[in-house]
């Protein structure tokens, strides 16, 4: 048994050596195949540099992603607008503290969900904005299945409010809070802290008819 284990596991590629593989490097062919519905099906990967969109604007259109100074470029690209787009596209992994500064640029002063550690005996924190904007932009989000993290959790807590229309559809379970430590060889790693939910929207009430 053991050596049918040996074996098995000098056979197999680990999935963090598959990771290396695919995204080391560059100029390299890698063929890939893998299993669908009981049939093998193959691809080729050119390794390249990817290049992902950042800060950037045109008109009323904002691209925005929750990096350093991320917040006071926001600021300056909402001054005197009344409406803005902004596209939280391609978003799997943000700065919360950076995400939190950006909200209070778009949102008034109030509580816009909770953070819950996996802790039984701690109570949820409040996501709270103390020094927000009191006449903010009407603002619609673009979203989408790569809207992740930090930026699912700011276009949740702007829809609690009422303060933000969303433009498609983003995941339902994807609201973990990621704190991302750096290394000093370079290297890093991500760790939950906690997990937001968003409050539930208000209700405009009707006017009798």
């Amino acid at each position: 048994i053991r050596k049918e284990v040996r074996e098995k596991t000098e056979r197999d590629l680990l999935p963090q050596k598959a990771r290396q593989r695919l995204l080391i490097g560059k100029g390299e062919n890698v063929v890939v195949v893998w299993t669908r519905n009981g049939s093998n099906r193959t691809t080729t990967l050119r390794k390249a540099e990817s290049r992902m969109p950042g800060l950037s604007s045109n008109g009323d259109a904002i691209r925005l992603q929750f990096v350093a100074g991320a917040a006071d470029w926001l600021e300056k690209q909402i001054e005197g607008k009344k409406q803005v787009t902004i596209d939280l596209t391609n978003n799997p992994l943000g700065d919360f503290g950076e995400m939190k500064r950006s909200l209070a640029v778009l949102a008034p002063t109030g509580t816009y969900g909770t953070l819950k550690t996996s802790r039984t005996d701690k109570a949820a924190t409040p996501l709270a904005v103390s020094d927000g904007n009191a006449s903010p932009p009407k603002i619609t989000l673009k979203v989408d299945g790569s809207t992740r993290g930090a930026a699912q959790i700011f276009a949740l807590a702007l829809k609690s409010k009422n303060l933000a229309a969303l433009q498609g559809t983003m995941p339902t379970s994807d609201t973990k809070v990621y704190e991302v430590t750096r290394l000093p060889d370079g290297s890093g790693y991500t760790l939950v802290t906690s997990e937001y939910k968003a409050t539930a929207p208000a209700r405009t009430a009707k006017r009798p008819s």
